[in-house]
């Protein structure tokens, strides 16, 4: 009889589990399908943004789909982004070898309504334009050209 507890407990717990990780994917989906959003004020937006470090989790790429399903969902590698008041830190993995930063740096920003704008290090011309999708304490999805990307929080990776 013990033993039928136990094996009931564990397939109850595993049970749980995969209904956890169903719904983190079905959020995921959600949010870069464009099915949910969550755009903050602008005053708010700029606290949760710059809270933590943020790490790419998942994208889908939408030069490949107009119509996005839940198989064209992909998981992203790991870039790093670190918003600070007036700057982005960022560390992108090398493709040669995903174990490894392969470009680094920091660029200037700001928000333009819901556009996050790369400057150039001079702060003078545009370098990119990202649209944010949703944002709150834990997630971020970001419109970065083609490529709707999910985030979640990382360890800060420097001073």
């Amino acid at each position: 009889m013990k033993h039928f507890l136990f094996f009931i407990l564990i397939s109850c717990t595993l049970s749980a589990q995969d209904s956890t990780a169903e719904a983190a994917i079905s959020k995921v989906y959600r949010v870069l399908a464009g099915e949910e959003s969550r755009v903050p004020t602008a005053t708010e937006r700029g606290s949760l943004l710059q809270s933590e470090a943020w790490e790419a989790l998942a994208y889908i790429d939408r030069a490949q789909v107009l119509m996005p399903s839940r198989e064209d969902l992909r998981e992203a590698v790991p870039d790093y982004y670190h918003f600070k008041e007036n700057k982005v830190i960022f560390k992108l993995i090398d493709q040669n070898d995903y174990n490894l930063y392969g470009f680094e740096g920091s660029l200037p920003y700001r928000w333009e309504d819901e556009y996050i704008v790369i400057l150039s290090a001079n702060g003078k011309q545009e370098k990119d334009r990202w649209k944010l999708l949703y944002l709150d304490a834990n997630y971020m999805a970001l419109q970065m050209g083609d490529l709707s990307v999910f985030f979640t929080h990382s360890p800060k990776q420097e001073p």
